[in-house]
């Protein structure tokens, strides 16, 4: 980073920046950080929701390279977060998830990727029926960032921890099926 990123200028000094380096200082600002994150994320998740329901063809289009790239970007940022602190970095749900988005989504890939070479439209419908627990993770993750409302931050705590207890209820309810089924 820069030693002049935390530096306050005075009204005089700011009409002396350059474009670039106003839109630096604009995009800094913790609110503009936050909404341009929800948005492009909203228009990803779009993105993804339309390539799930688009009709099973094993040809590639241009928006399944866009969203290669975009995935790309998110794998290196989940990368440099991860090198910025390694010990405590999986210590954030948030993080945990990010991860096994990136993963599903290499998986994904290979798999798309395989379909369109060998033009196989199993792998395909492979790809698909993995696309679909990969949408599902990233709208889990979205929902975090409506954790800060005033209204559903509370109501969002509660569902996730309903879901722990679901969690722990099919544990116990599948050690009793399987022990009955002996």
């Amino acid at each position: 980073t820069d030693d002049n990123d935390d530096i306050d200028y005075p009204p005089s000094k700011r009409s002396n920046l350059g474009i670039f380096q106003t839109y630096k200082i604009f995009y800094r600002i913790p609110i503009v950080k936050l909404t341009t994150s929800v948005i492009t994320y909203l228009v990803f998740l779009l993105f993804l929701s339309v390539i799930a329901a688009d009709k099973v063809e094993n040809s590639l289009d241009p928006l399944d390279f866009i969203i290669f790239g975009w995935v790309v970007g998110l794998i290196v940022d989940e990368y440099h977060q991860w090198r910025e602190n390694p010990s405590r970095h999986f210590g954030s749900y948030s993080n945990v998830l990010d991860t096994v988005i990136g993963l599903c989504f290499l998986v994904y890939y290979i798999v798309r990727f395989c379909a369109a070479g060998y033009e196989d439209h199993n792998l395909r419908k492979a790809s698909l029926e993995i696309l679909g627990p990969i949408i599902i993770c990233c709208y889990i993750r979205v929902m975090q960032v409506f954790l800060i409302d005033y209204y559903l931050g509370p109501l969002l705590i509660m569902i996730f921890e309903m879901g722990k207890n679901i969690v722990q209820f099919i544990f116990v309810f599948s050690l009793f099926f399987v022990g009955f089924q002996v």
